[in-house]
């Protein structure tokens, strides 16, 4: 197609707003056509974004009984009749989507086709059923019969030392429809911005390139971050164009120059909380190197720094506890066109994590369990033996000792410890002490109580019983409340039996006490023995036993 081609039909402003919603259009539902509920029905006709001289159409009939026997379609310019498709295609069996078929794909007059000039043409689209009925959906939808933009021989250039950018270079043109052919598209002006990766969504500015007379375009882009892929965009709206066009040209990491890094640290041992000093300087050739970025590292903490105009540099921060084996410190140029280092060792104790549990039962045992290891994990092996300690205080000023295991410490895996002492009201901690290879720690104080509980002697009567008869076993629960006691209600409690001359108590049934806290059951005296209540305790309260009552059974 010549270049003068597509100034003959101008685009209205009006035409450009439905361009916009016919592409957001493109790959959605069909809508209805203004056709009874029953009987055919006819979609939107949407132009292939593509290739722009041919659309998709949906189609279907809810008349019992009757199929779609062709699907056929005009496309017009106002009155005058511009092509005939007798027969669109369906896209798949049962799809109900019909397309225009490839050797039916509509072209400029010049190209062999039957559409005389660019431009934005009506669909009309007509249904035949099986039954014979004929349906027409006047105005379907719009072919925009317009170029598509494109570029093409697109490329950009490895960044180097000297050219500080990429080479960016190609060809902006316009694709007819139908025949594919492509017009050179001149003075236009194309956005240029960097992106990190091809899916980045942030775009940095990047200037702007205008196409020559054969729509060629050259520029040097700046590149002075770590991107790698430079987007073209720009938009037109008129001569016989309609589209706006996002490419993406990637280039490689950039050629860099080596630098020599040296440094010097104020300190080899460094406890938790102390600041490193780091100083040196950067050359090229024995000359200084001025405003180049740095970063300084040591065992998990890094910093930034940027080298005077005599290429000196000095960098503070806090390493944090030993990461590796053999932690080091360490200085990198950090430029985009520069690359060098340097190194050296430290001394850093490991701290370490520890994720307790601590829970009183309601018998005043405190069961301790966990898991501990290296707080900072390289995948670099570090292990040792280290004490967890259990500690009480009544005050959280003064802790004393009550349990210690001894728990093998892994940086690459949690070890389990599990372990249980006596105790009762109080605060609870767990704590590991520092040695040669590892840095104490101490739990928060977890505060763990529970209320004291007393059951009265019990009462089994009558006494002296007959074999067989009923013995009603009584006695009360209560609770500490201050400095005294008050009846604790609606709990359970169990009736045991020992008999004469045995050790082994056994359960002969469940009470439960009421608001006096009172509990009462009635069992069957079976021989010579001894009654008492026990209680359980729950999440509140410790358990605790009453005292016995001898019965003698005649």
């Amino acid at each position: 197609m010549r270049a003068d081609l597509i100034t003959r039909r101008p685009m209205a402003l009006s035409l450009v707003a439905s361009a916009a919603a016919l592409s957001l259009a493109v790959g959605a539902a069909p809508a209805l056509a203004a056709q009874s509920a029953a009987g055919p029905g006819i979609g939107t006709a949407v132009t292939d974004p593509q290739q722009r001289g041919s659309f998709t159409v949906g189609a279907w009939t809810d008349t019992p009984g009757a199929t779609i026997t062709k699907v056929s379609a005009t496309v017009r310019d106002g009155g005058t009749i511009l092509a005939t498709l007798p027969e669109l295609t369906e896209t798949a069996p049962g799809s109900g989507r019909y397309k225009v078929p490839a050797d039916a794909t509509l072209k400029l007059t010049e190209d062999g086709g039957s559409v005389p000039q660019l431009g934005r043409y009506t669909i009309d689209v007509t249904i035949d059923e099986s039954t014979g009925a004929q349906s027409t959906r006047q105005n379907a939808g719009t072919l925009d019969f317009t170029m598509r933009l494109q570029t093409t021989g697109l490329s950009s250039s490895q960044p180097t030392w000297e050219t500080r950018g990429t080479a960016l270079k190609g060809t902006l043109v316009g694709v007819q429809p139908g025949s594919g052919d492509q017009v050179p598209l001149s003075g236009r002006t194309v956005d240029l911005s960097l992106l990190d990766y091809a899916w980045d969504t942030t775009a940095d500015p990047a200037g702007t390139v205008t196409t020559g007379d054969d729509g060629t375009f050259s520029t040097v882009v700046p590149v002075a971050e770590y991107n790698r892929v430079v987007q073209l965009r720009h938009t037109m709206r008129e001569n016989g164009v309609n589209d706006t066009l996002s490419a993406l040209s990637h280039f490689n990491s950039p050629v860099s120059r080596q630098v020599a890094v040296t440094a010097t640290a104020d300190k080899k041992r460094i406890l938790p909380g102390e600041k490193l000093t780091l100083t040196g300087r950067v050359t090229h050739q024995g000359a200084p190197v001025a405003g180049l970025k740095l970063t300084a590292h040591a065992t998990g903490r890094s910093t930034s720094v940027t080298t005077d105009a005599d290429g000196n540099f000095t960098a503070v921060l806090t390493p944090a506890s030993a990461v590796v084996d053999y932690p080091t410190w360490s200085v990198r140029a950090d430029g985009f066109y520069e690359s060098g280092s340097t190194d050296g060792r430290l001394e850093v104790p490991r701290e370490v994590t520890v994720r307790p549990k601590i829970t009183l039962g309601s018998n005043g045992v405190i069961a301790v369990q966990g898991t501990i290891r290296t707080t900072y994990n390289t995948g670099i092996h570090a292990s040792g033996d280290l004490p967890v300690r259990l500690e009480f205080s009544a005050d959280k000023r003064t802790w004393k000792t009550l349990a210690t295991q001894q728990v093998y410490v892994n940086s690459s895996e949690w070890g389990a410890f599990r372990f249980s002492s006596r105790g009762g009201n109080g605060y609870y901690r767990l704590t590991t002490p520092t040695d040669g290879s590892f840095l104490g720690t101490a739990g928060a104080p977890t505060a763990l109580s529970r209320i004291a509980t007393k059951l009265t002697t019990a009462d089994a009567t009558p006494e002296p019983v007959k074999k067989g008869k009923t013995l009603t076993v009584t006695g009360t629960l209560t609770e500490r409340n201050g400095s005294g006691w008050r009846a604790l209600s609606k709990q359970w409690v169990a009736v045991s039996f020992l008999p004469k001359g045995s050790t082994k108590w056994s359960i002969r049934g469940w009470a439960q006490t009421d608001a006096k806290g009172k509990a009462s059951l009635k069992v069957a005296a079976a021989a010579d023995g001894y009654w008492r209540y026990t209680y359980t305790g729950d999440a509140r309260h410790y358990d605790t036993s009453s005292g016995t009552d001898f019965v003698d059974v005649r």
